[in-house]
């Protein structure tokens, strides 16, 4: 065998392996990827305004974030979860699913609005025990406190 095929076959495995490699990477769940999340954004956060209003007093929203990339909580009256995940400077939170329990219909009207104000969001300012969830727009949408 000479140097020139030796090298040749070495290289073909090379690509061979490369290639292999590649492909198994697209098979895995971009949500498994994008599994590291900043540690700000981690933790159990209760909304402190929700789309420029005051929450309703016994009705707590909590957005719980885990590093995993999924979140939990209530809107007040449902419970919700989900994923999220931040890839090439974008927040993405959802899908949500939610529980179809019936409420008091201003509970349920700040629940519509807690829902819609995470599904809205794709920036956050994270600074020591607040959350702020921005829109496109960069207008912000939800405030929380660390609890």
């Amino acid at each position: 065998m000479t140097v020139f095929r030796a090298f040749h076959d070495l290289a073909a495995k090379v690509i061979a392996c490369s290639a292999a490699a590649l492909a198994l990477t697209a098979l895995v769940p971009a949500s498994a990827q994008d599994r590291s999340l900043p540690f700000d954004l981690i933790g159990k956060w209760k909304a402190e305004e929700i789309q420029g209003e005051l929450p309703k007093s016994g009705a707590d929203s909590i957005l719980e974030i885990e590093e995993a990339g999924t979140v939990a909580g209530s809107g007040g009256c449902n419970t919700i979860f989900g994923q999220v995940r931040q890839s090439g400077g974008v927040l993405k939170i959802g899908p949500l699913a939610v529980t179809r329990k019936a409420c008091a219909p201003a509970i349920m009207d700040q629940e519509r609005k807690f829902v819609e104000a995470i599904n809205a969001a794709t920036d956050y300012r994270g600074e020591r025990g607040s959350l702020t969830l921005l829109n496109a727009k960069s207008e912000t949408v939800l405030r929380l406190s660390l609890m």
